[in-house]
């Protein structure tokens, strides 16, 4: 805001901030400006502001008033002129001063030389800096504050033509339509010629008063200065403002100049930093094309899935996440919510099979002291800890009838009681769920609430079993043996031809998650050898005497698919039970599921314990 500083008797400096089309100066009390000196009288002068520019004017041919030593009845104010009444000097700034400003040739060196530590200080901050985007903005931050324009634009040359990159106001905005506001005639003269130019008053200038820019943006004071680097046009810089004529000087435009050069030089070497780095950016991006967080998939229903999260990551409607033990549900949930605008709070996560319901139910809504035997103090559920954040119930088929009532009720108004508790809490929790289960059937068959349901799959995500997406199978195998290699700092190796056909053909009933556990055998067998062959994978994959009979059966037409993969299951978890002496807890481990999940599968396939079993009864029971 323009303002009139001056140092009054009695009462040391003092800045008046020109606000007003009209501010009065006089003796009289009455005045914006009063000042106690005889010589004045009650009502002396005042300051007019027209729209566009400020003038002082005495009141009468009676009323004295001096301006830079001359005798004006009206005279329209420059930065920096000097106001003479009675015996008191009147500074006019077209800024907001807190603090007086000398006059005179050591006050401009001063000031020369504050510009120019500030371009030094601003040419060391920037030094390996190569961030072009950064660098712009900070740039046109640079330059509003050494010249104090009320706009400021750089521009860069592209495809032969001067465009705007950034664009600053006095409340540093991009300006939307930065384009259509600066002069074009201007900017093609600087661009043209390659020299500075300075323009006190646009409006008023023979050579641009004319032009249809300048007259549309009733332009005044304008600086413009190429950005060179040598002797190659990078762009231009632009600051003016449209309020104040002559407001910038010979020693200004000097000082953007020199800054401009400095300026080229860093952003000169950015360029060139961002080209060399643009490969490799184009390269990252095919591959991350594959990739979504840590889920990996170039087939296109995995493709598919990516493009389904990133578009509802971003709301807060329920997501039911389906597909067979080991294929990302987990990895999907956190993929969710990392996207969502609840990242910054808690992602909890909780198996629904884990636990037996009178435990599942204390940890979801929490518990009051003594509500049970063994509750020693309060706890709260994790409904509680997830509040403003995301609550992911995996395996939510296992349920119990009871729990799915009390979520229901979470779900439709948001509140909760702990166990032995009457107080109604209320939580902010977005719910993903999973589940290997078919809901539909399960819905069907009475076993899950039909209501809570459609609850849960307002969006439904379902991720394809892995020997449904062969073409993956390279790499996830080459992501994981990579994520191993570089956590033991062991030199690279690769897959042998052999070793990924083998990978390829097997059909994966524990899918990503068993795939990871083969990969860690791998990694550990083939610690001192050049390639992994098929000798460092596990022998189940290398049996001849299941997997071709099922696969040729199945092509043949002698058994379906689904038929397949149920007895190549089936197989599997008698190997892995074989493996243990039947003992599940430790199956299920070796497997990579849950003991309740593995008792699941074993009642579908029909495994049972054989009568010859060595297996003691230490096992508790699943509850």
């Amino acid at each position: 805001m323009p303002s009139l500083r001056a140092m009054l008797p009695g009462r040391g400096l003092k800045v008046f901030r020109l606000y007003k089309a009209f501010t009065s100066i006089g003796r009289g009390p009455e005045n914006d400006i009063s000042i106690p000196d005889a010589r004045l009288r009650d009502a002396h002068a005042h300051v007019q502001f027209d729209g566009r520019e400020f003038h002082v004017a005495a009141l009468d041919d009676a009323c004295e008033v001096l301006v830079n030593g001359k005798r004006r009845k009206k005279h329209k104010l420059s930065h920096n002129e000097v106001i003479r009444v009675g015996s008191t000097d009147l500074i006019y700034s077209v800024f907001d001063e807190t603090m007086p400003a000398d006059e005179g040739e050591g006050a401009r060196e001063a000031s020369a030389l504050g510009a120019y530590r500030k371009l030094f200080e601003f040419s060391e901050s920037l030094l390996g800096n190569y961030n072009v985007g950064e660098l712009l903005e900070r740039l046109m931050d640079a330059v509003i504050a050494l010249t104090r324009g009320d706009k400021g634009f750089l521009l860069l040359v592209e495809e032969g033509e001067p465009r705007v990159k950034v664009a600053r106001n006095l409340k540093h905005e991009n300006i939307t339509d930065a384009q259509g506001q600066i002069s074009d005639s201007i900017v093609e003269k600087v661009v043209r010629t390659r020299k500075p130019l300075i323009i006190s008053d646009a409006l008023h200038d023979d050579e641009f008063g004319s032009a249809k820019s300048v007259l549309h943006l009733k332009l005044s004071s304008v600086m413009c200065v190429p950005l060179l680097e040598r002797g190659n046009l990078l762009g231009a810089i632009y600051v003016g403002n449209d309020s104040v004529a002559h407001l910038f000087d010979q020693a200004a435009l000097e000082v953007l100049t020199i800054f401009s050069g400095q300026a080229s030089l860093i952003l000169r070497n950015a360029l060139l930093v961002s080209e060399l780095q643009l490969d490799n950016r184009m390269l990252s991006e095919k591959l991350e094309k594959t990739r979504f967080g840590d889920i990996i998939g170039a087939c296109p229903a995995m493709q598919e899935v990516f493009r389904k999260t990133q578009k509802i990551a971003t709301t807060d409607i329920s997501v039911l996440i389906t597909g067979e033990t080991g294929t990302g549900k987990e990895l999907v949930a956190r993929a969710l919510h990392r996207n969502s605008p609840r990242a910054a709070q808690p992602l909890v996560v909780i198996n629904c099979a884990a636990l037996p319901e009178t435990l599942l139910e204390s940890e979801l809504f929490g518990h009051e002291k003594g509500s049970f035997t063994g509750a020693a103090a309060a706890k709260p559920g994790l409904f509680e800890l997830a509040d403003h954040g995301t609550l992911f119930l995996d395996e939510i088929g296992e349920l119990a009838g009871s729990l799915q009532a009390k979520l229901l009720r979470v779900l439709e108004d948001g509140s909760m009681r702990r166990v032995g508790s009457l107080k109604e809490r209320r939580v902010d929790v977005r719910l993903l769920a999973a589940t290997n289960r078919n809901m539909a059937e399960e819905v069907q068959a009475g076993r899950f609430r039909e209501d809570l349901y459609y609850r849960i799959n307002v969006i439904s995500l379902y991720l394809p079993p892995l020997r449904e997406r062969p073409e993956d199978i390279p790499l996830i195998a080459n992501h994981f043996l990579e994520k191993r290699l570089e956590e033991a700092q062991r030199p690279p190796i690769e897959f042998g031809k052999e070793a990924l056909e083998l990978l390829t053909r097997y059909p994966w009933p524990g899918n990503v998650r068993e795939l990871e556990n083969f990969i860690e055998q791998a990694f550990i067998w083939s610690q001192h050898a050049t390639e992994i062959t098929p000798e460092h994978l596990p022998t189940s994959m290398k049996s001849t005497s299941r997997s071709p009979s099922l696969r040729d059966d199945t092509l043949a037409g002698r058994m379906s698919l689904e038929k397949a993969v149920m007895e190549f299951e089936r197989e599997i978890i008698l190997d892995a039970l074989k493996r243990t002496n039947y003992v599940q807890t430790h199956a299920a481990n070796l497997l990579g599921i849950s003991r309740r999940m593995l008792k699941y599968r074993m009642d579908t396939l029909g495994i049972g314990r054989p009568d010859n079993s060595t297996t003691q009864d230490s096992e508790p029971p699943i509850q």
